[in-house]
């Protein structure tokens, strides 16, 4: 039996670098931090100190899912729980989570939970 760590760097060599796995971790962070506007992924590869390429790679590896598809649900579930708070309505959820278009975001909303964030609120 081996440990989750041990198959994930026999799948790819490039994880058993420590280094590499913590600016993976690095990056994430900043994509949390920065949740609501985003850094772009040339730009995030350069603030960790990494090749775009491997950057992409090992998140996935490590997180399961691209960037992107992090991003966004991150994004999602922080606004699910604002509108279930009942705190925010649904234009000022959308802007504090970086939709710019609130149909968007109704409808990434729609798509994830099965319900628009309108009808959550109610």
């Amino acid at each position: 039996f081996k440990s989750d760590s041990e198959s994930l760097t026999e799948r790819c060599p490039f994880l058993a670098d420590e280094v590499n796995v913590e600016r993976i971790r690095k990056a994430k962070q900043i994509l949390h931090t920065e949740l609501r506007n985003t850094p772009s992924i040339k730009d995030l590869a350069r603030r960790v100190g990494m090749n775009e390429t491997h950057l992409k790679t090992g998140f996935k590896r490590i997180y399961g899912c691209p960037i992107y598809t992090w991003v966004v649900e991150q994004r999602l579930a922080l606004a699910h729980e604002m509108i279930s708070n009942g705190t925010h309505n649904v234009n000022e959820v959308a802007d504090q989570i970086g939709y710019t278009n609130v149909s968007q975001f109704i409808s990434a909303f729609k798509k994830r939970y099965g319900i628009t964030p309108g009808r959550l609120r109610a």
